[in-house]
């Protein structure tokens, strides 16, 4: 790794440790230790680090001799930069002496990194604790050069010490959390900084991956010479192959555990001829000691062009999920597509630049603070054409308040309802009774219907105003934003049904019958294909359903939110729920609404169990403890991908404990990469072993829509990536050009007789989301039969998307019914502990909703912080709460068959959702690299 930040146990052993260090390069203006920090400037600490002074400072004794914390203040934390392969070798084998000071200014800025972006303390105040931003770290740097193999290893340890100075001039202990979320982001500013040096220096470099990260070699160094010196590489990589794996198919956890089943102790390593022996056994091996190359400044302008083709990658690439974004944030995705060339200063000034230019446009924003761990308010930008956009869409809205005819008289409207009253036995609500007449007698071509789940939106208005409709001579369209919610919308009303996706990309069909198009889940449309869609229906009558509080559109924008709170059209709200059975769950969905947790939680089971592997064991052994008719009737919901999969694999031990899983085989599952447009262009988006699926059909390449091929060489400086098909046939191919490639990571994945499984993707006999439940493996064959009964046969050496369907997550549950809901919420989840997915897993239940937290309180507070609404590039009045009573009980409408059958929403769930975890378990440095 680059980067590794580690907790150090003992001042005295630590301060001993780092002393070792090669005093070969000090005669030459490299001395392998440095205080670093504007807290150590503050301190008096300069040049040179002693043992003695950094005992003192790791014990939290100042040089004046004031003490820092108390009898169990810690010491502090490494942070470990490591340079690549290529420039060690360069540097030591080749002896480049100017790599040794570049890598150290590269350590500096990183530092500097840090010390800009998470320093703090904590500070108590009556009674309260706040963070603070410090600004300032004391860090000693200790350079060293050897490998436990004994090969050329440039490495830095930044030990930071626990120590920081608050604003009112008393030194306090670090916080430390925020050291971690950005030790990543730190590494890369040290491979930016170091790439650019390297450039400067007169080297070409090659952009590469240091595992899921940009990095980059240096072209002089070939890859001959680099692995000759790679010993610990091949290690590790020896011992993954024994465990069934390779560096791509490795999770970070398995990496880890193989790096430490190799690990070597550090024995002393004889320096006086270790220079000489390196560059002796190159030599041996075949490798030339070319001259080295000439330092050149690469003009300024270059730098400038780099760094702006940067930053509007990185705007359009955050653009396709968010509306406003950070300063940082920017800055972040850009340094990753810049790597090897541009610094976070070239970054700014670009931002900067396309800021006067009037492309990015200040504003507001709420962002996740690496500080505080919270979503916090912040300036940020967002883009003209964003803001055009929702513009252009508001527009064609306010044009169509009083555009139209009514369809029919009130009277007519009236029978219309009675009709449906009859035909179900179920009273309309008063609510249910205004929307449905606003939608027949209304004058605005487009109706806004804001329903809350389970008020029976789609068998009370939206049946009978399409049955009406058509008898008026209307054709009747259902839209939704996937193919299972669009489905259940058609069947549900008896019309012709597709998704928003497939209508916006078809040719329009001319016809002389006036058209109505019902869109159903309206608030998951991003800005973007909300105003496709306005644009494109202004030929007929549009009624938009949908709910801002559930969970929104995975792309960028909520417009539905958008037009009830700046159009000019009148939103009717459906507020009266019936789905709930239980009168206390229904008061908690109510309060889940009005955004108070403490009271959504007082009246539903909540359990507290400290860890995740205590909660997962739980939720696993309450689920399979039920009876197989009860499973059938209940959601287990996670809020990311990472607790989703846990959750199954712990439901499934129980299951296959109890005996009811029976025989099983191994397929290969797919996992969607999930990129946005521009990842996708991108080589250092693939990884070797990821499968890429045809988009169309590529004669070219020998592929037909719907192939796979496998990824076999990505060759990311040149944005090359090489495919392989099943027939062997080979082609490199440019993913900026070919762009109907869809990536997905290839995993091992049990199934057994019994199972429940899900599938992921749409077919011609299968629809993404649909439950599976397997009944027999035959002769290389697993048949699987669906919610309606039809029995499939999947092919067991094929390739699936697949995934086991014992737990699915906020988005995947999402328009579904169910008898009872278990839910997994770990307060520490910042990006997905929020109102919207608490609302979401509540209202999904009847009778029953349990929820597993590690602090209820704590859980509680984070989502009351949090509402989980999506940004807007136009500035939006904040909409006031929902006045919401709790109504007497109505009429309990049971949940139609659609509703309990598939989710609503296609799985993609996106890694930017996900990627937010709790603060990770600190690890001890044990002074073993």
């Amino acid at each position: 790794m680059v980067c590794t930040v580690s907790a150090i146990k003992t001042a005295g052993v630590a301060a001993e440790y780092y002393a070792q260090t090669d005093d070969y390069y000090r005669d030459r203006g490299h001395a392998p230790t440095a205080w670093q920090g504007k807290g150590a400037e503050a301190l008096g600490l300069r040049g040179e680090v002693t043992p003695a002074q950094a005992e003192a400072i790791l014990n939290g004794i100042l040089p004046n001799g004031e003490r820092v914390g108390g009898g169990d203040h810690r010491p502090g934390w490494d942070a470990t930069f490591s340079a690549p392969k290529s420039v060690s070798v360069a540097a030591y084998v080749r002896g480049d002496d100017r790599l040794i000071a570049a890598h150290d200014r590269a350590v500096n800025a990183a530092i500097q990194y840090l010390e800009r972006e998470v320093a703090a303390t904590r500070i108590r105040e009556e009674g309260e604790v706040r963070t603070e931003a410090t600004g300032n770290l004391v860090a000693a740097t200790y350079r060293h050069d050897v490998s436990r193999e004994g090969e050329p290893d440039l490495h830095t340890h930044s030990v930071i010490a626990n120590i920081t100075q608050s604003a009112d001039g008393q030194w306090r202990s670090l916080e430390s959390r925020p050291l971690y979320r950005l030790q990543t982001d730190a590494g890369a500013v040290y491979r930016a900084a170091l790439a650019r040096e390297c450039e400067r220096l007169g080297y070409a470099t090659e952009r590469t991956r240091a595992g899921e990260h940009p990095s980059f070699e240096l072209r002089q160094v070939s890859q001959a010479e680099r692995d000759m010196w790679s010993t610990r590489s091949r290690q590790v990589e020896a011992e993954l192959a024994k465990m069934g794996l390779s560096r791509e198919t490795a999770t970070a956890e398995q990496k880890q555990a193989a790096a430490l089943a190799t690990r070597q102790a550090k024995g002393n390593i004889g320096r006086d001829n270790l220079l000489s022996n390196w560059r002796e056994q190159s030599r041996q091996a075949g490798h030339e000691m070319p001259a080295l190359p000439q330092a050149q400044e690469i003009d300024a302008g270059e730098y400038r062009r780099r760094a702006e083709a940067a930053v509007r990658q990185a705007v359009e690439h955050l653009s396709e999920r968010e509306s406003r974004y950070t300063e940082r944030q920017i800055v972040t995705e850009a340094r990753k597509l810049g790597m090897g060339g541009i610094d976070d200063q070239d970054i700014r000034a670009a931002v900067a630049d396309l800021h006067r230019r009037g492309e990015l446009v200040e504003t507001q924003t709420r962002q996740h603070d690496a500080i505080t761990g919270q979503r916090l308010e912040q300036a940020g930008y967002t883009t003209r054409e964003a803001q055009r956009i929702e513009r252009h869409m508001l527009d064609t809205a306010s044009r169509a308040a009083g555009a139209i005819k009514p369809a029919m008289s009130i009277e007519a409207a009236d029978a219309a309802i009675s009709a449906q009253v009859a035909k179900t036995g179920h009273a309309f609500n008063t609510a249910q009774v205004e929307a449905t007449k606003a939608l027949l007698t209304g004058t605005d071509r487009i109706t806004l219907v804001q329903g809350y789940a389970g008020t029976a939106k789609t068998t009370s208005v939206l049946a009978v105003s399409s049955a009406a409709l058509q008898q008026q001579g209307y054709g009747v369209i259902a839209l939704a934003p996937t193919h299972s919610s669009a489905k259940t919308l058609g069947d549900a009303i008896g019309a012709e049904s597709q998704t928003v996706a497939k209508f916006l990309n078809s040719r329009p069909e001319v016809s002389s019958q006036p058209r109505i198009y019902m869109v159903d889940e309206a608030s998951m449309l991003s800005a973007r294909d909300m105003d496709k869609l306005l644009s494109r229906t202004q030929g007929g009558r549009v009624v938009m359903v949908g709910d801002v509080k559930q969970l929104g559109s995975v792309e960028a924008g909520a417009a539905f939110r958008q037009l009830q709170t700046d159009g000019d059209l009148k939103t009717q709200v459906l507020d009266y729920i019936v789905r709930q059975r239980s009168d206390e769950l229904r008061a908690a969905v109510y309060d889940a609404i009005r955004g108070d947790v403490q009271s959504a939680l007082s009246k539903i089971d909540v359990r507290e169990l400290d860890t995740r592997e205590s909660r997962v064991g739980a939720i696993a052994a309450d689920y399979a403890g039920m009876s197989r008719d009860d499973r059938d009737r209940t959601i287990i919901i996670a809020p990311g991908r990472d607790d989703r999969r846990q959750i199954n694999d712990a439901v499934r031990e129980q299951l296959a404990a109890r005996g009811e899983l029976g025989g099983s085989v191994t397929i290969q599952a797919l996992d969607s990469r999930d990129m946005t447009a521009v990842e996708s262009r991108r080589a250092g988006s693939y990884a070797v072993g990821h499968q890429v699926q045809a988009g169309r059909d590529y004669a070219s390449l020998g592929l037909k829509r719907g192939d796979f091929a496998r990824v076999v060489a990505v060759d990311v400086d040149c944005n090359r990536i090489t495919l392989e098909t099943v027939t062997g046939h080979q082609k490199e191919i440019d993913p900026s050009r070919v762009t109907k490639l869809a990536a997905f990571e290839q995993r091992d994945m049990a199934v057994a007789v019994g199972d429940k499984l899900v599938n992921r993707v749409n077919t011609q006999t299968l629809k993404n989301g649909t439950p599976l439940t397997v009944e027999k493996i035959a002769e290389g064959q697993i048949h699987v039969r669906d919610a309606a009964g039809k029995l499939h046969r999947l092919d067991a050496g094929a390739m699936h998307r697949l995934d086991h369907g014992y737990a699915q997550t906020g988005h995947e549950s999402q328009g579904r019914t169910c008898t009872r809901v278990l839910i997994h919420a770990e307060s520490a989840r910042t990006n997905l502990q929020t109102q919207q997915n608490m609302y979401v897993a509540l209202s999904r239940a009847t009778d029953d909703a349990r929820v597993y937290t590690d602090n209820r309180g704590a859980l509680a507070a984070q989502i009351e912080r949090e509402s989980g609404q999506k940004e807007t590039a136009l500035a939006e009045p904040e909409p006031p709460p929902p006045a919401l009573e709790l109504p007497m009980p109505g009429p309990a409408i049971e949940p139609a068959p659609w509703e309990t059958s598939e989710p609503a929403i296609d799985v993609r769930t996106p890694d930017i959702l996900e990627i937010e975890t709790p603060p990770p378990a600190v690890p001890e440095f044990d002074f073993d690299r």
